[in-house]
């Protein structure tokens, strides 16, 4: 606790007028309180109808009592108190000023505690006279100061004004205004990335919620210095800020709030290198990509062509033909600056195919369509064409035949965004006459056997024209009659002519 020194009033005009001064002076703005040691109300104790309590801000930050007595009699006195509400240190400004006349004044001003469990505790602030007119507090008085309450949740707490006078003119009047600290503060301090040893100052951002300034101060004086709200850099290692806000007549003081950053050796350059790779076929299976950093921190792969290749990790799927581009990037560290990229790129190249063209055999002109097959092993459609138009024509797969001669039938297939253009082939076949019917001569008219069939000899070799005439004759007579004779002679034409079409 604290004691105040009075000052001093030679007139009464003047003390009158102090006392109307005093008790207007002390309106300050305050915000809302929040929950604190004590956040009011406050309540006022004397005797009845000689004094009234007020709060002019609302939120108990600026508690007042105004009392006043005629006439007073020998000793009065009132008390202005509340309840705290949590455990800790309170401080609280006051200022009380009055006008006690005339003879054998007094004015006591007490701060006290009474806690819920244990004996009170008491502390003088002002104690004061007897004096007479018109030393103070005879006549006019102020007082101001301020007191600290160590309190626990539910004691009882605040000060007590008191007076008296010997006059036959013996008013007591006065008015005691509290500042009370209600509402609680807290600090908050952006994070500070950690900063290289030959970068600028750093800013520090700090802000408190009651908008009161936060101070900054630096912990580690060794590597880092605070002046105003920026962080000078001296050695590598640790920085850490404090930020502190002591509060004021309305605000508590704020926990204080630490944050650190670490100060980084200037960064070591580092390359890159990724290893070429060669032209390759689609279908080959996902491709290894080596990539190396002199700093040995990961590198991060990416593909700048995700039309033609895709990346997952260090495995490149290659989709389509054309050229694919990998590109490495190694952003650094603390230790390490970030990497220049390099790329790589290599080509994704179309798969071979090969065509088929089922063989036909020869066929005769009168035959229908026939069917050409024909297959790629990359599946795509073939293509057919006719080299030999003026004997075969094609619709689609099906060849009409036109005349005589050789049909020759080509395929290709051009390829496409997967595979090259196939190799053309081909296949040829006779297109054969249709054969002509030959005239068959009438079966020669016989006469009925009458002797037994003879005995079946032995297959020989084909008949002569003589042979063949015999067996045109009769019984063995060997004698022929007229109709006998040119049946047999019309035969002999008829297989002569045979023989010669079997001959040519």
């Amino acid at each position: 606790m604290s004691t105040a020194t009075p000052s001093r009033a030679t007139r009464i005009v003047l003390a009158a007028a102090a006392l109307l001064l005093a008790t207007v002076a002390g309106v300050v703005s305050a915000p809302p309180a929040s929950a604190a040691i004590a956040d009011g109300p406050w309540s006022g104790t004397g005797a009845q109808g000689t004094f009234t309590v007020s709060d002019p801000q609302g939120t108990w930050a600026q508690p007042q009592l105004s009392y006043a007595i005629n006439p007073a009699g020998q000793q009065r006195s009132w008390t202005l108190e509340s309840v705290a509400t949590d455990s800790g240190t309170l401080t609280v400004d006051y200022a009380w000023a009055g006008f006690h006349s005339w003879y054998a004044v007094t004015a006591r001003l007490t701060a006290f505690v009474y806690p819920a469990d244990g004996g009170p505790t008491e502390t003088a602030l002002v104690d004061v006279g007897p004096t007479n007119c018109c030393s103070a507090p005879s006549g006019g008085f102020t007082y101001t100061g301020s007191t600290t309450f160590e309190l626990a949740a539910g004691d009882t707490f605040g000060l007590r004004m008191s007076g008296s006078n010997g006059d036959s003119d013996n008013r007591l009047q006065g008015t005691l205004t509290l500042q009370v600290p209600v509402a609680p503060q807290s600090i908050s301090i952006a994070d500070i990335e950690d900063t290289r040893i030959d970068a600028d100052p750093v800013a520090v951002d700090a802000s408190a919620t009651s908008g009161l300034p936060v101070a900054l101060a630096t912990l580690t004086p060794e590597t880092c210095t605070v002046e105003g709200g920026t962080v000078g850099l001296l050695e590598i290692g640790t920085c850490t800020i404090e930020g502190t806000q002591a509060g004021d007549t309305t605000w508590l003081p704020a926990q204080p709030v630490t944050t650190s950053f670490e100060v980084l050796p200037i960064p070591l350059e580092q390359s890159l290198a990724l290893t070429p790779l060669p032209d390759t076929q689609l279908d080959a299976g996902p491709l290894t990509v080596e990539a190396t950093s002199t700093s040995e921190l990961p590198i991060t792969l990416t593909t700048l062509t995700p039309e033609t290749c895709t990346l997952d990790g260090d495995q490149a799927t290659l989709l389509t033909t054309g050229t694919c581009t990998i590109e490495a990037t190694q952003d650094g560290d603390r230790f390490w600056a970030p990497a220049e990229p390099v790329t790589t790129s290599f080509e994704v190249l179309a798969l071979a195919q090969t065509l088929t063209l089922t063989p036909l055999p020869d066929t005769q002109l009168d035959a229908g369509p026939v069917t050409i097959e024909a297959t790629s092993t990359s599946e795509l459609p073939v293509t057919l064409t006719t080299l030999t138009p003026e004997t075969c024509t094609l619709d689609g797969d099906q060849a009409t035949l036109l005349t005589t001669g050789t049909c020759t039938i080509e395929a290709t297939q051009d390829g496409s965004a997967t595979y090259l253009p196939a190799e053309p082939v081909s296949i040829g076949f006779e297109v054969l006459p249709v054969p002509t019917e030959e005239p068959t001569a009438p079966e020669p008219a016989t006469e009925p056997a009458t002797d037994p069939a003879p005995e079946a000899t032995p297959a020989g070799p084909p008949p002569t024209l003589e042979e063949e005439a015999l067996a045109q004759t009769g019984p063995a007579t060997g004698a022929l009659t007229a109709s006998a004779a040119a049946l047999a002679l019309v035969g002999l034409a008829v297989l002569a002519l045979r023989r010669r079409a079997l001959l040519s």
